[in-house]
């Protein structure tokens, strides 16, 4: 876990900033005793924010939308990968059959 002060020199973001941003819930860092502190996901989160905003100009109007955006897409790559576990576990005549139905859907597309 990373303090505000480490996450700050780390990012190259003044307080006040990953403060607004905390605020905004655009990262939400753990909070202990009226500190908060960062794990790893906090800090790539914080990351992304600093590249969306300073290297994208994405203004703060935009930022929660873009955000909701990414966190969307993250979970369905969660769910897709619990599919592709899901076939792997199948049968052999039950996973050819499904895989086949897949690629026959995506070459409609």
């Amino acid at each position: 876990m990373q303090t505000v002060e480490a996450v700050c020199v780390q990012l190259s973001v003044a307080r006040d900033e990953l403060a607004i941003w905390i605020e905004r819930q655009w990262v939400r860092p753990k909070a202990q005793e009226g500190e908060h502190y960062f794990d790893a996901a906090d800090v790539a989160r914080a990351r992304l924010i600093r590249e969306l905003a300073y290297e994208l100009s994405i203004d703060e109007n935009a930022m929660p939308v873009i955000l909701s955006l990414l966190d969307q897409l993250y979970a369905m790559r969660g769910l897709v990968k619990e599919l592709a576990d899901a076939v792997e576990d199948l049968p052999e005549p039950a996973r050819s059959t499904l895989l086949d139905r897949v690629r026959a859907a995506m070459a409609e597309e």
